[in-house]
């Protein structure tokens, strides 16, 4: 077998290599060591000869590092609810009603002695990564390896088969939240969004959705109005979400809104209290930006 490295390959690798430096490490959660750890990353123009094969290597780089921070989970919970990957190179788990992707451990939190609060983010094969393709995220409340409530196959802003990242923190006296993060980019818009789910009895209801990020810059930038689109106003809006520690089941939330939004500054501050009749947070229309 000829084992010597073409230019064109080597050229390949390069790109490559430099392509899987961009992806947004900064997304990556380290907060806790049991968390794994998910990421999204924006593919180049689908037209690009490579992105197939990059996909399917930054893939087997996700599920790998997933699959190695499983070692918290138990086992026992694992095996009766997925089924490990026969694939030894990509590894991972798979889920019989979402076949195609491919699932690792994206959080698993210990919120009692015996409860855990474990996610399961499934991305997309090298089947399943064009750029309408939508990674999951399962969530699970176990007592011991014994799920006490769960939401499968939720989908959130995340293309190219890709699923997001998940963190898990207090937002109420004694309610824990999972919350989910993922985006998006394409034709010169982008956006980030976080949404939390709260256990509510043996079910998983989400109480809030909202977008961290906003931009469309890509299209609309004053100065490059060659390639911009006529008569736009330029978005770059990024919201802060923290909630404010009290002695209720649910803590207010508040939302810091900085940047451009319509072209206008924007520097505002929102106080959201929780609707307990609707369980949800009512989140300001104003804040709803959809492209």
């Amino acid at each position: 077998m000829n084992t010597a490295i073409t230019a064109n390959e080597e050229s390949t690798r390069q790109t490559l290599r430099a392509r899987i430096i961009q992806i947004r490490g900064d997304k990556i959660d380290t907060k806790d060591s049991n968390v794994g750890i998910s990421f999204y990353a924006y593919s180049a123009s689908k037209n690009d000869e490579i992105s197939n094969k990059m996909n399917k290597i930054v893939l087997f780089m996700v599920i790998s590092v997933m699959s190695s921070s499983a070692i918290a989970v138990p086992m026992s919970f694992l095996t009766k609810n997925y089924e490990a990957n026969s694939d030894k190179v990509t590894g991972g788990w798979l889920q019989a009603e979402a076949p195609g992707f491919i699932y690792g451990v994206c959080l698993d939190k210990p919120i009692s002695a015996q409860q855990s609060i474990v996610v399961m983010c499934g991305d997309g094969d090298e089947e399943n990564n064009s750029g309408a393709d939508t990674g999951y995220f399962d969530i699970w409340y176990l007592d011991g390896d014994k799920p006490v409530a769960h939401s499968l196959m939720i989908q959130m802003a995340g293309r190219h088969g890709n699923s997001g990242q998940a963190h898990a923190f207090l937002v109420g006296k004694n309610t824990w939240a999972v919350v989910l993060e993922s985006g998006y980019s394409i034709e010169g818009y982008s956006q980030e969004f976080n949404s939390y789910y709260v256990r509510s009895g043996k079910d998983i209801i989400n109480v809030a959705t909202l977008p961290s990020a906003s931009d469309n810059t890509g299209n609309c930038d004053p100065a490059d109005s060659e390639n911009s689109i006529p008569g736009c106003r330029a978005d770059d809006l990024k919201n802060k979400i923290q909630f404010i520690e009290s002695d209720s089941d649910f803590f207010p939330m508040k939302i810091t809104s900085k940047g451009e939004f319509q072209g206008k500054k924007v520097e505002k501050e929102f106080r959201v209290a929780f609707d307990s009749e609707k369980k949800v947070y009512p989140i300001p229309e104003e804040l709803q930006i959809r492209y």
